[in-house]
């Protein structure tokens, strides 16, 4: 899973700042720039490639994640929810705060049935606020909440997240903001460069073990495995001239 759009499209965005908080502007998360249909086809297989979707309903908060939860509706059968910022008074309905790093609000959702498997669907997981909130509602109503999927993950510790609210979170690409610059960050590696993988307790594995070597030429073709934030590949040779399909590095 290469995501090369997402990542193309997430650093070419800008930054604006909200009363302090460093916000990115991407089409997936604000409808600005212009969507476009590869951008959102490869958001959406991104999310069938990470996510089980074992439930009966997707819950999409509005505004921006209904265009994403629309995509996986079509692709899998699976009916989409929102969770809306309007309350319409419907019988059942659940009505919850929640705060962001830049706003507080009011969000409302309807139709749900006690002991209902839904999975959240949203655009970008950042404070967890929303994540939290959601999840406490939904289980005081007697809904299963079965996991979390989001496009962007911002959030500075989203497996502590995860096992706080006792709920897998799946997402596809790690970003931040710092000083109004956007940086997509490896799930695994965020503190460490490709020399740093390549020298610091890491087992490879070769066809020869006893011919491996890895030498500063190398390092510059490392690159991060598109099947799994785990494994890191050469994609040139080493200083052998052995090919990549024989290297394999696992942290």
């Amino acid at each position: 899973m290469e995501l090369r759009r997402l990542r193309e499209s997430f650093l070419e965005g800008p930054s604006v700042d909200r009363d302090g908080y460093e916000y990115f502007v991407n089409p997936l998360s604000d409808g600005l720039p212009r969507v476009d249909r590869e951008l959102l086809d490869e958001a959406v297989s991104g999310i069938l490639e990470v996510a089980e979707l074992d439930c009966d309903v997707i819950l999409a908060p509005e505004a921006m994640a209904l265009p994403i939860a629309a995509g996986i509706t079509l692709r899998t059968g699976i009916p989409y929810l929102a969770i809306r910022k309007r309350p319409y008074g419907l019988p059942g309905e659940i009505s919850f705060g929640k705060r962001t790093g830049y706003s507080e609000s009011m969000m409302h959702v309807s139709t749900l049935r006690p002991g209902e498997r839904v999975a959240i669907v949203d655009d970008v997981l950042d404070t967890g606020g929303t994540a939290r909130a959601t999840v406490d509602a939904l289980r005081g109503a007697g809904i299963v909440v079965t996991e979390i999927v989001a496009v962007f993950d911002r959030n500075p510790d989203s497996d502590a997240l995860s096992a706080e609210l006792g709920v897998p979170i799946r997402t596809l690409l790690r970003v931040g903001v710092e000083d109004g610059g956007l940086i997509v960050r490896d799930r695994r590696y965020t503190s460490k460069t490709v020399h740093e993988v390549l020298t610091q307790s890491v087992r490879y594995f070769y066809m020869e073990p006893e011919r491996a070597s890895w030498t500063p030429p190398c390092w510059q073709y490392v690159s991060r495995c598109p099947r799994s934030d785990a494994h890191w590949a050469c994609s040139a040779a080493s200083s052998q001239g052995y090919t990549s399909t024989r290297w394999r590095l696992c942290c």
